[in-house]
C-alpha cells in the first residue's frame, strides 16, 4: 500500500512489487530486471559483448573451448558462428566496418557481420577431393582475400590462396563437385593478420594480441610481442606496409604487456602494464603521429 512506499527516508519497502528502483526521497522507476538468456552452453563463458548493427542489437558471448556464439533472439538459443583452434581464458571484441572483430590473443583475428551473404562476381568450377577452385568471369584479386569464407551450393569453405582473378586455393578439399556454380561471401573472414611488404618477401611477421581498438578507421592491436600494429585505413584484410599498414615498437623504455587499448577524445589510449600513453593519429602522415605519457 501507499503508506509502505518511501514511508520514512530511511524505510522504503514495497514487497509486491517486482522490477522497480526506490529514490531514498520518494519516486519510483521502473526496471526491466534480469532474464536468463540461457544455461546450456558447454564451456565457461570468457566475454560478453552488444554488437550494435542497424537498429538492431545482439548479444556475442564467447567461451573457453574457443567457440564465439550469437543469441538468436527468435528461437532464444545460441548458435555457434566460428570456433577458434585453441582454447583461451581471455577474448576481446570491437566494432569495425558495421561488423565486429574477435581475438582470443593467440590465433589470427576474425572478422564476423550478421546476415552476410554477398553473391561475387561470376561463377566457379571445382571437383571433389581437390582443393582448386577456377572461375569464370570472377574477380577473386579484388573480391576475396585469404581467411574469407565462400558459400558454394549448401557448403561452406575457406580461402587459403589466391593465385589469379579465375583461381584460388580452399583449405579443405571440396566434397561434392560443382560446376558454373554461383558463390557467395558469408558472415566469417579470418583476418590472415601478418605485416608484410609487397616489395620486401623476407617481412612476414604475424600479428596476435588481445588489446584490440578500432581508431581513425584503423585496426589496432597491441601484440604479444610488444609491438603496436596498425593495419590499413579501412580493411580487414589490409596488412600490407607499402599500402600504410606498420607497427610501432617499444616506446619510452617500457617492455611491459599491453593490457587495453581505447578512445579518449581524439586519442588513441594504450594502457600497458606499468603506464598508460596516449597515441595521436589525426594527421593522415603516419610519420607524424605521436605518443605521450
Amino acid at each position: 500500500g501507499i503508506g509502505t512506499i518511501n514511508q520514512t527516508p530511511n524505510r522504503t519497502e514495497s514487497p509486491d512489487m517486482l522490477n522497480v528502483e526506490y529514490y531514498k526521497l520518494g519516486g519510483l522507476k521502473t526496471m526491466n530486471g534480469n532474464r536468463q538468456f540461457g544455461s546450456t552452453l558447454p564451456s565457461k563463458i570468457t566475454f560478453g559483448y552488444e554488437y550494435i548493427y542497424g537498429n538492431d542489437s545482439y548479444l556475442i558471448v564467447t567461451t573457453y573451448d574457443g567457440s564465439v556464439y550469437i543469441y538468436d533472439k527468435i528461437t532464444q538459443s545460441f548458435k555457434e558462428i566460428y570456433k577458434f583452434p585453441t582454447p583461451s581464458n581471455d577474448h576481446n571484441i570491437i566494432s569495425f566496418n558495421n561488423g565486429i572483430i574477435i581475438t582470443n590473443g593467440i590465433d589470427d583475428l576474425v572478422y564476423y557481420m550478421y546476415g552476410r551473404h554477398d553473391q561475387l562476381t561470376g561463377t566457379v568450377t571445382g571437383i571433389a577431393q581437390s582443393y582448386d577452385v577456377t572461375g569464370t568471369g570472377t574477380k577473386f584479386k579484388t573480391q576475396l582475400s585469404p581467411g574469407d569464407r565462400i558459400q558454394i551450393g549448401a557448403l561452406t569453405y575457406q580461402v587459403s590462396e589466391i593465385t589469379s582473378d579465375t583461381e584460388l586455393k580452399l583449405k579443405t578439399t571440396i566434397a561434392v563437385n560443382f560446376t558454373d556454380e554461383d558463390y557467395y561471401l558469408t558472415e566469417i573472414s579470418e583476418l590472415n593478420a601478418v605485416l608484410v611488404n609487397e616489395d620486401d618477401p623476407n617481412i612476414s611477421q604475424a600479428i596476435r594480441g588481445l588489446a584490440i581498438a578500432s581508431y581513425k578507421g584503423r585496426i589496432w592491436v597491441g601484440a604479444n610481442d610488444g609491438t603496436l600494429y596498425y593495419s590499413e585505413l579501412g580493411l580487414i584484410h589490409g596488412w600490407d606496409i607499402k599500402y600504410d599498414a606498420g607497427g610501432i615498437p617499444q616506446f619510452y623504455d617500457d617492455n611491459s604487456d599491453f593490457t587495453a587499448l581505447g578512445n579518449w577524445s581524439k586519442y588513441l589510449t594504450i594502457h600497458k602494464r606499468e603506464n598508460t600513453y596516449i597515441l595521436d593519429a589525426n594527421n593522415e602522415d603516419s610519420g607524424s603521429w605521436s605518443i605521450e605519457p
